[in-house]
């Protein structure tokens, strides 16, 4: 029987179970994480810092305006809809006017 690559047969001294690691946040994850940011930002005053800081407060703030302009787009719409459904409802008036002038051959 064929077996995945990375383990071995029964009789090995390996399985699936044990060569597989599984990935998720734990000390490793943390640690690693640490030393990452320890190259990005040397100093807590630095030029990165700031640069992250300003950075950060754009993309709230685009995400703010975003749901704002979204928030006034369906007020509009549903302005809209609902003038067209007013505007879709014709005067009984309107209706026979129509009528007369495709029967009287204008439409």
């Amino acid at each position: 029987m064929k077996q995945p690559p990375g383990t071995t047969s029964a009789s090995g001294t390996a399985n699936a179970a044990t060569t597989v690691n599984k990935v998720g946040v734990n000390k490793e994850f943390f640690r690693q994480l640490r030393a990452i940011l320890r190259i990005i930002v040397p100093r807590k005053r630095s030029k990165e810092v700031i640069l992250i800081l300003a950075h950060s407060s754009f993309l709230l703030l685009r995400t703010y305006l975003s749901l704002l302009v979204a928030k006034l787009d369906g007020k509009l719409v549903g302005d809209l809809v609902g003038e067209q459904q007013r505007a879709l409802m014709p005067e009984p008036q309107t209706g026979r006017l129509i009528n007369r002038m495709a029967c009287a051959g204008f439409g």
